[in-house]
């Protein structure tokens, strides 16, 4: 799974916990994990299309 962030991408490191979360009706941590390795730092900027 990948995704996209833009806080705290500086305080991100290998190995760190990250909870897979969905709010609405149906709220609730949905799943646990571990990142594995830390991807591109790519400017946010350039997704906001795409999005």
């Amino acid at each position: 799974m990948s995704w996209l962030t833009t806080c705290y991408t500086k305080d991100m490191a290998v190995d760190d916990g990250a909870l897979i979360w969905k709010s609405g009706d149906q709220a609730g941590i949905y799943a646990t994990m571990l990142c594995p390795v830390i991807g591109d730092r790519r400017d946010y900027r350039a997704a906001q299309d795409y999005y």
